[in-house]
């Protein structure tokens, strides 16, 4: 999708991106606010999204996946009703077409981020 800042709601499609092995099986994950806006849909990778995203007048690309948190299972931080969290179990999402196993979220302004936690896992093999 280009060049942007990358986010997913399955955190099992961020730990991929740890690199966490045997030998080092610790791992950072932020966990980020993030305005998205309208959004620019996809069911497979495609290079160029940035320029076509801005171009369509959207604020992110969304790679639809076939898989996703179940919604109804989304939980709202205390104090912050607007913002959910996704939760629970993955499901199939339904979407026919698409070459991804998971949602991909792509912003191209960093404005839209807000870093809220840094957490350090620990992956078991």
């Amino acid at each position: 999708f280009g060049k942007g800042v990358y986010f997913a709601d399955c955190s099992s499609k961020s730990a991929n991106y740890c690199f966490a092995n045997k030998q080092s099986s610790t791992g950072v994950l932020l966990l980020s606010e993030v305005s998205l806006g309208g959004a620019y849909e996809r069911l497979a990778a495609e290079y160029e999204a940035a320029p076509a995203c801005r171009k369509a007048g959207k604020q992110h690309t969304w790679g639809r996946g076939k898989a996703a948190p179940k919604e109804d299972e989304a939980v709202t931080l205390p104090g912050d009703p607007g913002l959910k969290v996704p939760l629970g179990p993955v499901v199939p999402t339904g979407v026919q077409g698409s070459s991804l196993l998971y949602n991909e979220f792509i912003v191209y302004d960093i404005s839209q981020i807000k870093q809220r936690f840094v957490l350090q896992v620990k992956f078991h093999y």
